[in-house]
């Protein structure tokens, strides 16, 4: 579904969740606030960081300084956005208050982008969604990972699995550098299956990558032929380049 197709329909009156006005077409957001909101643009070619100036100083100028070092284990990292305000507010919205319409909202317009940066489907994609351990998900009632995963499932007609267990509870990465994050995610998650397949991993957003990495890491042990990440949003190099 492309963006003209999505505010086309006006099934039920829609009222902007950022502006409070009235949309005219079915999407809770106007065609203001979209054209506002802070689309990554100028992404690494591996790990999806925002580029920088700075950057540009590297040989290969679609690299973050990072991945021209040493690349991810993953062979791309495609978003929607960046993660600063309005989306980290709506993504707060939907994780933490259960705020499904943003959660919708978001999954779609996040996956319009994507979807036209995948790879070509070869045949032989499952889709796979970050889990959560079982306190988070009573707590929060539902993985906001699945939820995004199971829209992109639908749209491209591939299988959604569940091969992984968040085994262990962790500290909360937010205030973690990229080197804790890891320690942090140390024995977390266990695959209970074996894989061959191509995985799209769904995650809600990635800051540092230390869960991408892991996870990524984990699936291709199992026997994965490749992982491409899919989160809707990324940190800037500000908040995400944390050593």
């Amino acid at each position: 579904m492309d963006l003209a197709r999505l505010l086309s329909f006006k099934m039920t009156p829609g009222t902007c969740l950022l502006c409070l006005s009235l949309t005219g077409h079915r999407a809770d957001i106007c065609k203001a606030c979209i054209h506002d909101l802070p689309w990554l643009n100028n992404p690494c070619a591996y790990c999806a960081l925002p580029l920088e100036t700075f950057d540009y100083e590297s040989p290969s100028p679609r690299l973050c300084q990072r991945c021209h070092s040493k690349k991810p284990p993953f062979s791309a990292l495609l978003a929607g956005f960046e993660y600063r305000f309005p989306i980290d507010h709506l993504i707060y919205a939907f994780k933490d208050h259960n705020n499904f319409a943003a959660g919708h909202l978001l999954t779609q317009l996040a996956l319009l982008r994507i979807i036209s940066q995948l790879p070509a489907i070869e045949g032989n994609e499952i889709i796979v969604p970050v889990p959560t351990h079982w306190k988070t998900r009573r707590r929060r009632g539902f993985n906001q990972s699945e939820f995004i995963a199971a829209h992109l499932a639908r749209i491209l007609r591939l299988e959604l699995k569940q091969p992984l267990v968040q085994t262990r509870s962790t500290s909360p990465q937010k205030r973690l550098s990229k080197l804790e994050r890891h320690t942090n995610l140390r024995h977390a998650f266990s695959a209970n299956v074996p894989l061959r397949h191509r995985v799209l991993l769904i995650d809600d957003v990635v800051t540092t990558g230390a869960t991408a990495d892991t996870i990524t890491t984990l699936l291709i042990d199992s026997g994965a032929e490749d992982v491409i990440v899919v989160a809707l949003a990324r940190t800037p190099s500000a908040a995400g380049m944390l050593v």
